[in-house]
C-alpha cells in the first residue's frame, strides 16, 4: 500500500535527521491514507504521529501541539463512537476503522509519548512526567514491564529527570534524586535491551516484519544518549558506561554496521578488562564479539 509505503520510508529519513525529505514524504503519505480511509478515519493516527515526531524534531512545537490535540481528538471519538454498520462503514467508498484494540492501545501510548517530549520541551516537567508514567504504566500492563515498547517510556521518563537536574541549579538535594531517578530509568532501557539483543526471537524474520527496523533505530538513539549521560555522571571509565558501549554495539550488530560495531566492542572491552578483570565472565563475552568480527575480517 502506498500510503503505508511512504510512511515508513519517512520514518526511516526521519531516523536519519533528514527532516524536509522525512516530512515531504509524511505529508505525502497522509494524503494517500485520508484518500484511502477519510479525514476522520482512525487509519490515520500513525500517519499524524510520525508527522509530530518531526515536528518535535524539528522543534516545531506549536505544529505538534496541533497535531496531537487532532490526534487525540480521533482516539476520544472512537472510544465514544457505537461500532458502524457494514453499511455504514462502506458509504462513499471508505472503509470501516476496523483497528484492532491492541493498535488502538499502542496510538495512545505513542501519542503519551510524543506529548512527554513536547511538555518537556515546554519545562512542563510534572505534566511531562504524568503522561509518560500514564503511558509506561498502560505499556506494562498491555505488553509487559520488560518489553521493548516499554523501554521507550522508561527512556521519555529518564530524559525528563535528566533535564529536571539541570534546571535545579540551587537545590544539591533535588538534583541528586533527579539524577538517580534518570539513571534508574536509563539502567531500565539498557538491561531491557541487552537481554533483547543477547536472546533474540527465534523467528528473526518475523520479528522484524512486525516491528520493523524503527523499534531498532529507536533503541540507537535511546542508547547513545544513555551512553553520553553515564560518561559525565559516572566517568568514561565506569563499568556502566562500558555496559552501554557494549549494548550499542550489539545494536551495531544487528544493523549489519559490523565496522561501527567493533570500535564500540574494543571500547567496553578496554573498560571491563579495567573494572572487572581479564578473567570475568563478561569481559570473556566482550572478547568474543570482538574476536567473532576479527575473524570474520572486520
Amino acid at each position: 500500500m502506498l500510503s503505508e509505503k511512504l510512511r515508513q520510508e519517512s520514518e526511516e529519513l526521519c531516523f536519519l535527521r533528514q527532516l524536509q525529505p522525512a516530512h515531504d514524504k509524511a505529508v505525502a503519505a497522509l494524503k494517500h491514507a485520508t484518500e484511502l480511509y477519510g479525514k476522520n478515519s482512525l487509519r490515520l493516527v500513525p500517519f499524524y504521529l510520525g508527522l509530530t515526531d518531526i515536528a518535535l524534531q524539528e522543534r516545531q512545537l506549536k505544529q505538534a501541539e496541533e497535531v496531537l490535540s487532532l490526534v487525540n481528538w480521533l482516539l476520544v471519538k472512537d472510544h465514544q463512537a457505537a461500532p458502524l454498520s457494514p453499511t455504514t462503514a462502506h458509504a462513499n467508498g471508505r472503509r470501516h476503522d476496523d483497528v484492532p484494540e491492541e493498535m488502538k492501545n499502542l496510538y495512545v501510548i505513542r501519542m503519551n509519548k510524543l506529548y512527554s517530549v513536547l511538555l518537556m520541551e515546554h519545562d512542563a516537567f510534572t505534566e511531562a512526567l504524568q503522561r509518560a508514567s500514564h503511558g509506561a504504566y498502560h505499556c506494562s500492563l498491555l505488553f509487559g514491564p520488560e518489553h521493548l515498547y516499554t523501554s521507550e517510556l522508561y527512556f521519555c521518563l529518564g530524559s525528563i529527570f535528566s533535564k529536571m537536574k539541570q534546571q535545579q541549579s540551587n537545590n544539591t538535594k533535588q538534583q541528586q534524586r533527579d539524577q538517580e531517578n534518570a539513571l534508574g530509568m536509563f539502567d531500565k532501557v539498557v538491561d531491557i535491551w541487552y537481554r533483547f539483543l543477547t536472546n533474540p526471537p527465534k523467528d528473526m524474520a518475523a520479528w522484524m516484519l512486525e516491528h520493523q527496523r524503527l523499534r531498532i533505530y529507536e533503541a540507537s538513539k535511546m542508547l547513545q544518549y544513555i551512553t553520553t549521560i553515564r560518561s559525565s555522571v559516572l566517568g568514561a571509565s565506569h563499568v556502566a558506561t562500558g555496559e552501554a558501549l557494549y549494548t550499542q554495539s550489539l545494536i551495531f550488530l544487528f544493523l549489519g554496521d559490523h565496522a561501527q560495531a567493533k570500535q564500540f566492542v574494543q571500547q567496553s572491552l578496554g573498560i571491563y578488562r579495567s573494572n572487572l578483570g581479564p578473567e570475568h565472565p563478561s569481559t570473556l563475552d566482550v572478547k568474543n564479539v570482538l574476536h567473532q568480527l576479527e575473524e570474520a575480517g572486520v
